[in-house]
């Protein structure tokens, strides 16, 4: 196993300019789909557990799996569960985040009750 670290890539401004636009536009299509499943009554993400985000992530990446092979059909429905995959995706990182700061306010509420409790 390397013990040698990555080496940093270093974009040129066309390469960075390209990636901003690659995730504006992904964004715009995440989005889209997101107010689409709103309109048709979908909602609730925020409160589904970590462990239900990732079984449905799972199981949209598992259709991609198993979709037709004809090119025109199967790339449809591949970009149509590519963008539900990236905002399942966004979901997750999203728990995290709010899982992360729970655990970060806990671990001060600990402190505090710790230092309260020494003096």
């Amino acid at each position: 196993m390397s013990t040698q670290k990555p080496r940093a890539s270093r974009f040129s401004r066309k390469e960075a300019i390209s990636l901003h636009r690659m995730l504006q536009e992904a964004s715009a299509q995440q989005f889209e789909k997101l107010l689409q499943k709103a309109a048709e009554g979908r909602s609730g993400w925020e409160a589904m557990s970590p462990q239900d985000l990732w079984d449905m992530l799972c199981e949209h990446v598992n259709r991609v799996r198993n979709l037709p092979t004809d090119a025109a059909h199967g790339e449809q429905l591949a970009m149509a569960q590519a963008v539900d995959i990236a905002n399942l995706c966004a979901m997750l990182m999203w728990h995290g985040r709010r899982l992360e700061a729970r655990n970060r306010m806990a671990k001060l509420q600990a402190e505090m009750d710790d230092v309260l409790v020494r003096s």
